[in-house]
């Protein structure tokens, strides 16, 4: 630690100006500035002082008076200028890039994602059906929704669906892809419409009848 020397001054030598620069460049000293900040981390620290720190930013007047302060515009513009700036700075992205992979690897978080996602997915799926005329196969009347899907009524959805994947629906749903050339199958009449095209004669002898499950 940086020993702190201040010379002793008669009362009257206070007041000169070439002493208050002298004492204003000592304290602008690199090795005293550390000191300092050596000094008061290690007096903030003190389980003593920590306690009144706690105590004293509970009282309702101290929230208050916080409050206030943080609601004036130039308070604002301050923090938002200071928030944009610091975190576009390349170790706060690396650092907070970090912390959010580690906190979605947790079996909890990872989990909620999951649930969101098929949610999510779901009613993106509902609702591209009900601008396919609504969710239901046009083909035998299933209504059943897990196995109910797009079907490309020209063929080659497959390519179209490897590509894109389940944003399929979102491409649809946002009016970025059109929906003349689809309709709204079964799994079971979706095949069939697959072998209609590759082998009709031996899809003639088929037909698909939807049973609703009666209790």
């Amino acid at each position: 630690m940086v020993a702190v020397c201040i010379p002793s001054l008669a009362e009257g030598d206070l007041d000169r100006t070439d002493v208050k620069d002298q004492r204003k460049a000592y304290w602008q000293r690199l090795e005293i500035k550390e000191c300092q900040q050596k000094r008061r981390k290690v007096y903030s620290q003190r389980p003593e002082i920590k306690e009144q720190r706690i105590a004293y930013q509970q009282r309702p007047e101290y929230k208050a008076k916080l409050r206030e302060y943080r609601q004036r515009p130039e308070v604002k513009k301050h923090q938002r200028e200071w928030g944009k700036s610091y975190y576009q700075r390349p170790e706060i992205r690396e650092h907070i890039k970090q912390r959010m992979k580690e906190h979605n690897q947790l079996p909890e978080i990872k989990a909620h994602i999951k649930e969101r996602r098929l949610k999510y997915h779901r009613e993106m799926k509902l609702k591209v059906f009900e601008m396919l005329g609504g969710a239901k196969c046009v083909n035998c009347g299933c209504e059943d929704f897990d196995i109910l899907e797009i079907n490309h009524i020209d063929g080659y959805g497959k390519k179209e669906v490897r590509r894109l994947g389940r944003s399929l629906y979102e491409e649809i749903y946002l009016g970025r892809r059109k929906t003349d050339d689809l309709n709204v199958l079964c799994r079971v009449c979706n095949a069939l419409d697959y072998l209609m095209r590759k082998k009709p004669e031996s899809a003639k002898r088929l037909k698909i009848i939807w049973h609703p499950h009666t209790n």
